[in-house]
């Protein structure tokens, strides 16, 4: 059984008794009092801020009464009190002389919504009628989102041990569509149906904004992009038009998923950051040649809804972890609102120094997303992702002086002194690559956009090799070619002054994406 969602539930007091049938859940840890009130018809997958929880999509007949996709998950459960419950030995029942109710919150769960509870004093297994509890789907970026209610109910019995607190969650979650382009259609014209760029464990590198704090930062490994190829046949038409279908919470098939990568953790100056980068278009394109393996999305910019998570809350990791031995094993979601719940490790990256350890190895997936609670800002971000050498992706600041993005109020960290340092033979800390450092600090990273540096664009050098084998139409299988996909951006502020200072936003922001691009042929 499935389910999610955020609030607590107004529980009413509606007597009526059914037959006794053996509940499955308990709400509480007490192993000594767990026994006196459980619930049957509901069957938690995990647990948040270590409850159960239960989730359940929209329509699914298997746990929303109501069996439609309608923007609302119904849950149906009985309360059962005096249980004899095998996986609790130490639990004794005992007659229950109160149950304790809690304030009704949210209106929306209030109102359309009822517990029934069994009568006090039972000395047998008793269970109430049915209760219905609805949980409607909340709207974020005008998609439909997981939303939650929190059931709370306190049982009190005649003798000691007295008190056996039961919390739970049930989690409502979007309706799950199969994707129309989930694989590539065959490619008439006998070129490659598509072509998969991923991300190699070293040689990735993100920078972000003007103090440095926030440059030299890895990307995830196995972080992919997808796109169908059409309209070339690899020989006399060697230029293909690329798109990749992309999909959000309520499509699950689609090329490329509802995120760029899992989730991306950014740890630099005590400020650990999660991000995750949604698609917020419902495909990305380009053009790519398949002769030279030079793709250019320019025209097209790959465009992202950057969730910013601040994880110190509690100061645990920097991201929630995949419990997976490595990319394509399967695990759970070690923390996170989907904390126990199944996961397939995505990407592999190490995080210098997160809170209280060094290099830390984070096997990450998109199942595993931070705790909403946590989320400071979405930022607006395009990429204009290029891979051809001789077009190097520019960030230009407007005239000497200026700066290079919108909001912008500083350069650099370098202090009036030139960002002209040559520091790319220098290995960073954090595992990315370097370019250019202050003059006067040559560990601190920088953008030569200042007057003292000549006010100088951002740049950023892709690089590609042809593909090999070389490409015969409707007869090569598959061809694989190296590639570094460049970008530079602007970043706007998040909001957050503690994350804004520290990073040095708005300002502007540079991307390196390092791995091979494979094309695949028809099938």
């Amino acid at each position: 059984m499935r389910g999610a969602g955020s609030g607590l539930l107004a529980l009413l007091l509606v007597l009526g008794v059914a037959a006794p049938v053996a509940p499955n859940m308990g709400g509480g840890r007490n192993r000594h009092t767990d026994c006196y009130v459980e619930f049957r018809g509901i069957t938690p997958i995990g647990r948040y801020l270590g409850k159960p929880r239960v989730d359940c999509a929209d329509g699914d007949p298997s746990c929303d009464a109501d069996g439609v996709v309608n923007g609302k998950c119904t849950f149906t459960f009985a309360v059962c009190e005096f249980n004899v419950d095998r996986s609790l030995p130490r639990c004794t029942p005992q007659p229950v002389t109160k149950l304790l109710r809690f304030p009704p919150e949210p209106p929306a769960v209030r109102k359309s919504s009822v517990i029934h509870l069994p009568p006090r004093g039972a000395t047998s297994t008793t269970c109430a009628r049915d209760s219905s509890v609805t949980v409607p789907l909340g709207v974020r970026h005008g998609k439909p989102w997981p939303a939650q209610a929190k059931i709370e109910l306190i049982a009190v019995a005649k003798q000691a041990p007295y008190y056996d607190k039961n919390v739970f969650y049930l989690r409502c979650l979007p309706h799950v569509e199969e994707c129309i382009l989930a694989l590539c259609p065959n490619n008439p014209a006998g070129g490659p149906r598509e072509v998969d760029f991923v991300e190699a464990a070293t040689g990735g590198d993100l920078d972000n904004g003007t103090t440095g704090l926030s440059h030299n930062f890895p990307i995830p490994q196995n972080s992919t992009l997808k796109y169908c190829l059409s309209n070339c046949d690899g020989a006399s038409t060697p230029s293909c038009q690329a798109s990749g279908s992309t999909g959000g919470v309520a499509c699950k098939d689609s090329l490329n998923g509802a995120t760029f990568g899992p989730p991306l953790p950014l740890f630099s100056s005590n400020v650990p950051l999660c991000v995750v980068n949604r698609f917020a278009d419902n495909t990305i394109q380009g053009v790519v040649n398949v002769q030279t393996g030079i793709f250019d999305a320019t025209a097209t910019p790959v465009h992202l809804n950057s969730d910013v998570y601040l994880t110190n809350q509690p100061p645990l990791d920097v991201c929630p972890i995949c419990t997976g031995s490595g990319i394509g094993a399967h695990g759970t979601c070690d923390s996170g609102p989907n904390r126990g719940t199944a996961c397939t490790v995505e990407g592999i990256v190490t995080v210098n120094n997160p809170p209280a350890l060094v290099t830390k190895k984070y096997t990450l997936s998109s199942s595993c997303p931070p705790d909403p609670i946590q989320l400071k800002a979405t930022l607006n971000i395009k990429l204009p992702l290029i891979n051809d050498p001789g077009k190097p992706s520019t960030l230009a600041a407007h005239g000497a002086g200026s700066y290079a993005c919108p909001g912008q109020t500083q350069h650099d960290a370098c202090g009036g002194t030139p960002c002209d340092v040559d520091c790319s033979a220098t290995k960073p800390l954090r595992g990315g690559v370097n370019q250019l450092c202050c003059h006067s600090d040559d560990t601190t990273p920088c953008f030569p956009t200042s007057p003292a540096s000549g006010s100088q664009p951002v740049v950023r050098t892709g690089s590609a090799t042809a593909p090999t084998p070389t490409w015969v139409p409707n007869s090569t299988p598959s061809a694989t070619s190296t590639s570094v996909l460049a970008a530079t951006f602007c970043e706007a502020a998040t909001g957050s002054a503690f994350i804004d200072t520290t990073i040095g936003l708005p300002g502007p922001g540079a991307l390196l994406l390092n791995g091979t691009a494979t094309f695949l042929g028809n099938q």
